[in-house]
């Protein structure tokens, strides 16, 4: 019987110096976040990656009182390896990250390496449109929807298009994005747009560095550190 040992390996599982490609080092990826989190690691086919499922993140349904759903360990199309996540994914988990991040600390999290842009969608059911036209800095971002109400927009008297015009002229949203809500909400007949004021976190390290810190069995504990040091800024752990 093949056991594993507390850096995540098993017996015939290569470390990420020895990964060639992406399926091995995919493979490395979802041997280190399983020993973070046994039971919870799932696959995301769109994206060929592992993630780790959060407590109380709604298991990707959408429910849930956690600012974040998952946790990804991934490698870049650069050659880096990173941590990924995404608080405020939905308009329950912006609510959540909103209700209980500490500004200071998500903040600075910038000054400890982590890379951090603002991630603004707008969704109804299963239909998912990520804005891409924010001017905003990340303090700015941050402060007015710390400040403003998140909410569900309705079709009624031209909600839709009140709420984009509203949008643009704060600078969250661009032109294209615009045209996008218009297409895809105003001209459709769609009731409701659920607003997501999300952000997108990464944490990367160069392979070269992942690779040492694995062969040395350190990664998967600099792995558990780093989320958890971006997930206690708004009270939520591994």
């Amino acid at each position: 019987m093949k056991g594993s040992d507390s850096s995540g390996r098993g017996t015939s599982q290569k470390k990420l110096g020895d990964a060639k490609g992406e399926e091995e080092t995919q493979k490395r990826c979802k041997a280190i976040l399983e020993t973070i989190a046994p039971g919870r690691v799932k696959y995301w086919p769109s994206g060929e990656d592992y993630y780790i499922n959060l407590p109380g993140g709604g298991g990707g349904h959408g429910f849930g009182d956690g600012g974040a759903w998952w946790v990804y360990l991934r490698r870049c199309h650069d050659g880096r390896i990173a941590i990924c996540i995404y608080p405020g994914n939905t308009t329950c988990q912006a609510r959540a990250f909103f209700k209980r991040a500490r500004r200071h600390e998500f903040l600075a999290l910038v000054g400890k390496g982590w890379e951090i842009q603002p991630n603004l969608a707008l969704n109804d059911r299963k239909f998912f449109l990520q804005t891409c036209g924010n001017k905003l800095s990340l303090e700015q971002y941050f402060d007015y929807w710390y400040a403003d109400e998140i909410r569900q927009v309705r079709r009624e008297e031209n909600g839709f298009e009140d709420f984009s015009q509203r949008l643009r002229a704060l600078r969250l949203i661009g032109a294209e994005d615009q045209r996008n809500i218009k297409k895809h909400f105003v001209e459709t007949k769609r009731n409701f747009m659920n607003v997501c004021p999300g952000f997108e976190l990464v944490f990367a390290w160069r392979r070269a560095e992942a690779n040492r810190l694995d062969r040395d069995d350190q990664f998967t504990m600099a792995v558990r550190c780093r989320a958890d040091e971006a997930l206690g800024t708004w009270g939520q752990c591994l």
